[in-house]
């Protein structure tokens, strides 16, 4: 039993880096992810294309910005 609390003295930091790990991991995701959304580019193309039969008709783009919303409401009177 002596042998096992010496271990684990000794090797308390690696523990607690083990066990912190998956936390550590999920907490740079999401800073990665909040930092592209921050200072990345937030301009996309969404391109909608209509076929008929197999065949192209029509082809639309939408310059969709990230700091607009997507869908806006429409207000009728």
């Amino acid at each position: 039993m002596l042998a096992v609390m010496e271990f684990l003295s000794q090797n308390m930091i690696w523990i607690g880096f083990i066990l912190l790990s998956p936390i550590l991991y999920r907490f740079a995701y999401a800073m990665t992810l909040w930092l592209y959304a921050k200072f990345g580019y937030n301009q996309k193309d969404i391109i909608i294309k209509h076929f008929h039969n197999g065949k192209l008709v029509s082809e639309t783009i939408i310059k969709a910005d990230s700091s607009q919303p997507l869908l806006v409401k429409k207000y009728t009177e």
